[in-house]
């Protein structure tokens, strides 16, 4: 399995913040480096070791059990949602 640069992209936001790339096609080589990546994400969190990347608000929620709200979303596309918050 090797690494590729593009299993995270950055989304659409002034901060830094990283999402799952939503271009990369299902397959089980994918599906086995996001289980890795995650793997070693997690035993970094176990250790208490800083991880210097930040994801986005959908992903963490997900991770943590909890339902993906509208203003999760924000994190993902800023302008977008700007406008989608300024109309509702």
């Amino acid at each position: 399995m090797n690494f590729r640069p593009d299993f995270f992209v950055r989304a659409a936001t002034s901060d830094v913040v990283y999402t799952i790339n939503p271009d990369l096609k299902d397959s089980v080589q994918i599906l086995e480096a996001y289980s890795f990546i995650g793997k070693v994400i997690g035993k970094a969190l176990f250790e208490r070791i800083v991880i210097d990347m930040h994801f986005d608000d959908c992903l963490l929620g997900y991770l943590a059990g909890l339902p993906v709200e509208l203003e999760d979303l924000q994190t993902l596309d800023t302008p977008v949602m700007s406008v989608v918050f300024e109309r509702c």
